[in-house]
């Protein structure tokens, strides 16, 4: 039902995880750019309270975007353009994402899929550098590039019904 939300197709792993394949188009529908997310970034428009507490459990478990890490996002969207445009082998690891709701697994056939309501947000827990190297990309990219990107396949692990706590092991780990 695709009232429910944005369905992500892939396998369960246990009870709290999820490995799914994903387009960046869809990724962009349930997470959003790490940038927003960060200690002292301008909220503003319709959602800027939503993004405001987004942003305070990002901090309790992920690291601020700033110096080395900051620096690496413009070299991996530069990697994530040449191999979605293949001018370059390479491989883009899959992205932890975190959800502290359980999401409901619901088959269709033979596939299964993970349900993000609409209007929730998945964190990174690892690959927050890839992510945002993903909006850049999407940012800067021509409209051929753009649409290649958006339609690339990119592994997802998504952990769900998982505490704050649990989810900072997990960053850590």
């Amino acid at each position: 039902n695709p009232a429910l939300g944005s369905h992500v197709r892939g396998m369960t792993l246990t009870g709290t995880a999820f490995v799914a394949v994903s387009t960046f188009d869809q990724l962009r529908t349930v997470t959003r750019h790490p940038i927003d997310l960060q200690p002292n970034a301008r909220r503003s428009g319709y959602d800027a309270d939503a993004v405001a507490e987004e942003a305070e459990v990002h901090e309790l478990i992920q690291r601020a975007l700033s110096g080395a890490k900051r620096n690496n996002v413009p070299k991996y969207a530069r990697y994530i353009e040449e191999v979605v445009d293949e001018k370059r082998p390479g491989v883009l690891p899959p992205i932890h994402l975190w959800s502290p709701e359980p999401l409901q697994v619901v088959n269709h056939g033979a596939d299964k899929f993970i349900v993000v309501p609409h209007g929730s947000h998945l964190l990174a827990i690892d690959g927050e550098t890839q992510l945002t190297g993903h909006y850049e990309t999407y940012r800067t990219a021509s409209p051929e590039l753009r649409r290649k990107h958006g339609a690339f396949p990119l592994a997802l692990i998504i952990h769900h019904g998982v505490n704050v706590e649990q989810a900072q092991l997990y960053f850590h780990d």
